[in-house]
């Protein structure tokens, strides 16, 4: 659904905003941002929930179980981890080709607003990570490099206009 949703968004930035010169362009602009937003965060939350859940110890069932099922248990997280493997470098080499093909066809600039809006999800991923509960109005984390991650974001929007503008 990730991939469909971003190849129409693609095709309509592609095909029909770019055909006026000032509203078409604003427009152009803000939807190729939302989508930079849309596919580099959830890139980087692929990788990075994968790659860190190599980095955790493994969970070991209770002493109380019988060892049928503490052999069960360690085979599948074996299977599991091998899976969360596969899956992380499938979304790594997808990253790296999604940044190269934005070098590709818009040069630098764009490649650059991607990058930082990658980087700016990192704090709030950790905390989701660490925490285990997802990022809301509610529960928001605190402090200056949570409110500085949302601020570049928001910051990498000037720099995709300029982009796109030479």
């Amino acid at each position: 659904m990730f991939f469909i949703v971003t190849g129409i968004l693609a095709w309509f930035v592609l095909l029909y905003a770019g055909t006026s010169q000032n509203l078409h362009f604003t427009i152009k602009v803000i939807l190729v941002w939302g989508m930079l937003v849309y596919i580099g965060v959830n890139l980087v939350g692929f990788v990075m929930r994968n790659f860190v859940s190599w980095l955790l110890s493994p969970v070991d069932p209770s002493e109380d179980v019988s060892e049928d099922f503490k052999e069960f248990f360690a085979r599948e997280m074996r299977a599991n981890r091998a899976a969360d493997k596969t899956t992380g470098l499938i979304f790594l080499v997808l990253t790296v080709a999604y940044l190269f093909a934005i070098y590709h066809y818009w040069k630098v600039g764009l490649v650059v607003s991607a990058v930082l809006v990658m980087i700016a999800r990192f704090p709030d991923l950790l905390w989701e990570i660490r925490t285990g509960k997802r990022v809301s109005k509610t529960n928001m984390p605190k402090g200056i490099v949570y409110n500085l991650g949302s601020l570049v974001i928001f910051l990498t929007l000037p720099l995709t206009w300029y982009s796109l503008c030479k």
